[in-house]
């Protein structure tokens, strides 16, 4: 009896202190262009994430990269800390910086091609959760439209 108490209490501390299963970026959305300048777009975006744990996380900051076309264009961040709700999906706010290098370079080619504009955010995230801090890879890969795209720079 005292063997299977034993083998209980171990699993159950080795569930307590497994690190947290890391969230997951399901899409981006809400797109809202704040500023225009000569060189940059700066915009105001959404990505979906999940949190598969039964627990609150703390997003303490997260940084990435943002290429077009495998190409680099910019960098996305966080603005301040945010909490993703335990097991359910939320709307992490998120500040992309857009050099208009790329968009002048290609416009030709992004007003006549019909076909969708690749992208990629690619950095980390650093989470908190039950005293655990970690680095988590982001990855959000997927495609505009040219129509999200018109229409965003229209606004």
């Amino acid at each position: 009896m005292q063997k299977w108490v034993s083998i209980l209490l171990l699993a159950a501390l080795a569930t307590g202190c497994k690190a947290p299963d890391a969230p997951i970026v399901k899409g981006m959305e809400n797109l809202q262009v704040v500023q225009l300048a000569a060189d940059s777009i700066f915009l105001n975006v959404q990505l979906r994430i999940n949190n598969p744990n039964r627990f609150v996380i703390r997003v303490l900051a997260a940084e990435a990269r943002c290429l077009a076309d495998q190409q680099p264009i910019g960098h996305a961040r966080l603005t301040s800390a945010f909490d993703l709700p335990a097991s359910a999906d939320t709307l992490m706010p998120v500040q992309l910086h857009l050099s208009t290098r790329y968009l002048l370079s290609n416009s030709l080619n992004l007003l006549f091609n019909p076909a969708p504009l690749p992208y990629l955010l690619d950095g980390t995230v650093l989470a908190a959760a039950r005293g655990i801090k970690k680095r988590i890879p982001l990855q959000q890969a997927g495609e505009i439209s040219r129509q999200q795209l018109k229409q965003m720079l229209e606004k």
